[in-house]
């Protein structure tokens, strides 16, 4: 009964995401331009996104204001969050291009409108900012991961540094939000139980897809944070510090909620 419950969450699932990407790649025939096709998926990201976490059976409690800000940061621990997030704000997300040129998960990030970045090289760092600084500047709020890899949530990478000048140069407030799995199947999230969301390393993504589709509930709290307004002595340094500061400082409040048996390092306490 269990394996058959999980096989129809995970056909619904998929023919979800089938449908989603079929949906942008005829929408990209049509909206040549990939600036309309952006705006244009934004909002249908956010509905096929519900529908998937309803089919997950995923639970989202958001606190603090819906935000208006346009230039977000979050933690990282999993491809779950993108439709986690999505399914809160209408946003474009910044990616890497191996990503991209992952077979399914890539097709979704090329019809959702993702902006991509070479993570592996500096080479063309100035013209992935000024993708960022352009989707600002024509009205989306952009998501990154400064953490540029996901984990297993046991703490708050640093943050990567240089798509925060796409704020200073928008003069786009910065937006934290920090992102917790807080039970699974009605137990904590801890060293137990997060490989059953949290994917990051080596980890297969076919193999891991399962293991979240015999869940029963997923409950998630997405915390909107005080935004951060560019001054005129703001660098990408401080922009990134005060930030992860934000992002870590609520992550380990809420720990004794989330996770008790996990070692969070004295420096995130």
């Amino acid at each position: 009964m269990k394996i058959l419950v999980s096989s129809t969450k995970l056909i619904l699932f998929l023919i979800t995401l089938f449908t989603f990407i079929a949906h942008g790649f005829i929408a990209k025939i049509y909206l040549r331009d990939i600036w309309k096709l952006r705006f244009y998926m934004t909002p249908w990201m956010r509905r096929y996104s519900r529908l998937s976490l309803k089919i997950l059976g995923f639970h989202v409690k958001t606190i603090g204001p819906q935000t208006k800000q346009p230039f977000i940061v979050c933690n990282h621990m999993s491809y779950l969050d993108i439709l986690i997030l999505s399914s809160q704000i209408e946003t474009c997300y910044v990616t890497s291009m191996e990503m991209k040129n992952a077979p399914v998960l890539g097709w979704a990030t090329q019809v959702a409108g993702c902006l991509y970045v070479e993570r592996r090289s500096k080479d063309n760092l100035k013209n992935e900012i000024q993708d960022v600084v352009d989707a600002l500047l024509k009205g989306f709020h952009v998501t990154v991961f400064p953490e540029a890899t996901s984990t297993n949530g046991e703490k708050i990478l640093p943050f990567k540094k240089p798509l925060f000048s796409a704020a200073i140069q928008t003069q786009s407030f910065v937006q934290p939000l920090c992102l917790q799995y807080i039970k699974i199947d009605g137990k904590n999230f801890d060293t137990n139980n997060r490989d059953l969301v949290c994917w990051y390393g080596d980890m297969g993504f076919l193999t891991h897809l399962w293991s979240v589709m015999k869940l029963k509930r997923v409950d998630i709290k997405l915390h909107t944070l005080n935004p951060i307004s560019i001054e005129p002595d703001s660098n990408v340094a401080t922009l990134a510090l005060s930030s992860h500061a934000k992002i870590a400082e609520t992550y380990t409040d809420h720990a004794h909620d989330t996770l008790s048996a996990l070692k969070v390092p004295a420096t995130y306490m």
